[in-house]
């Protein structure tokens, strides 16, 4: 029988094989109160570490997927798990598995520590939480800069819990805040006060909030018995609220890669001829009025949309730039303009489309082009709902800007990309 703690989502099969999980844990042995000016320790507290589910459930959810899972902790060596989680009427089934694994026992006992980790060689990484990730997640610098770097190669972040701290100390390429404009979750501080320990270091709600996390939560009569899981497509983080989430982020995570490996191999780029006209247009329009009336208002999309009306500029952007369209099954899926060498004009993805690699290989395509013609930077006029996109490929934005379109404003904002001397080392 499932508890109301416990979580109760159903299982998708995936087949994943010759991919891989990590999964990161506290090395936090102690549920200590520290100076908050210090750092020192003031008491030494009762035993604790990760909560066994947010750690049993991911691994074996992505075992069960045929997928290589490696645990890493942030020290490295014996994993401490919080002991609580390990008693029989808290305890998930996922955990009496471990108690009879000996091949996750021993990869729990011996962990890797986090700085030997090559962060490259996974497909999903998951942030366990319990209590310890208070003390050390925020805390470290070796995972902030790993949590950077998978960022920056495209990685799918996983966490839940506690385990969201994880991404505060992280950057995006730009230099930002990970965090700043992505919709995530981890346990509320009315949950850690219902549980009656309030005196960590770290609290996932108000460190998200602080750092400019577009927070959310399922909140209620007893927290721990919610469940809140948040899918943010653009950034390719998937987050839970708390101990019930873990198969669920698991699943979504995996959802994530399957669809981004469809794209890989089943999406192809080329050149646009006039004849593509109507379906650009029709993917303009269908973008806009689907995709970004979450950052517009109805009057705002309606003036966007209507420029498709200027033929003008249609027939110039097909003679006179560089267009690149995606195709899936013989359906334009994307398309993306460069004018001159190093102004990125047009770039758009169908909104059934979204966050499953498209706009990635498109912008790379775009880079690698402006890289050929000794472009030294990339300019754009970017929406505020392609910004998160922008930033994650390294652009850094110059000015917010207000436009009138048929006599409505517009925000939109000016970024650009340095191309640096490894991507086009003729300009250097």
């Amino acid at each position: 029988m499932l508890l109301p703690h416990q979580s109760h989502t159903s299982k998708k099969s995936y087949r994943l094989a010759g991919h891989k999980a990590l999964i990161i844990t506290t090395s936090q042995t102690t549920l200590d109160v520290i100076d908050d000016k210090t750092g020192s320790v003031l008491k030494k507290g009762k035993p604790t570490g990760v909560y066994a589910a947010e750690m049993t459930e991911p691994y074996y959810t992505f075992l069960e997927a045929q997928m290589e899972v490696d645990v890493a902790s942030i020290s490295g060596g014996e994993i401490p798990i919080e002991p609580l989680s390990l008693k029989p009427l808290v305890r998930t089934t996922y955990d009496v598995r471990f108690q009879k694994d000996s091949v996750l026992k021993e990869k729990v006992h011996h962990s890797i520590p986090l700085k030997d980790i090559d962060i490259s060689a996974y497909d999903i990484i998951f942030l366990s939480g319990g209590w310890g990730a208070a003390y050390d997640f925020a805390q470290s610098s070796t995972l902030a800069q790993k949590i950077s770097e998978a960022y920056a190669a495209q990685k799918i972040l996983c966490a839940v819990c506690h385990g969201s701290l994880g991404f505060i100390g992280a950057k995006k390429p730009n230099g930002s805040s990970l965090v700043e404009g992505v919709e995530v979750t981890g346990v509320t501080n009315k949950q850690i006060r219902q549980l009656g320990i309030s005196h960590t270091p770290k609290h996932p709600e108000s460190s998200l909030r602080e750092s400019g996390a577009i927070y959310s939560c399922n909140s209620g009569m007893i927290d721990m018995f919610k469940n809140h899981v948040v899918v943010d497509q653009t950034h390719r983080i998937v987050s839970g609220q708390n101990q019930k989430a873990g198969v669920e982020v698991a699943q979504k995570a995996m959802e994530m890669l399957t669809a981004k490996k469809k794209i890989k191999t089943s999406v192809i780029l080329r050149n646009a001829s006039m004849e593509d006209l109507i379906h650009l247009q029709t993917l303009f329009t269908e973008t806009i009025q689907s995709v970004c009336r979450k950052d517009y208002s109805p009057e705002q999309i309606e003036a966007w949309s209507a420029s498709v009306e200027n033929t003008n500029r249609w027939h110039d952007l097909l003679q006179d730039q560089y267009v690149l369209v995606a195709e899936k099954n013989n359906t334009l899926v994307g398309f993306a303009s460069l004018r001159d060498k190093d102004y990125l004009d047009f770039f758009y993805v169908h909104k059934d489309y979204q966050g499953q690699g498209v706009a990635k290989q498109l912008y790379e395509a775009i880079e690698k082009e402006a890289n050929e013609r000794n472009a030294k930077s990339i300019s754009s006029d970017v929406s505020i709902t392609a910004k998160p996109f922008f930033e994650s490929r390294g652009f850094t934005t110059l000015r917010e800007q207000k436009n009138k379109v048929r006599g409505v404003e517009l925000i939109n904002y000016k970024m650009e990309k340095v191309l640096s001397a490894e991507t086009n080392p003729q300009n250097y």
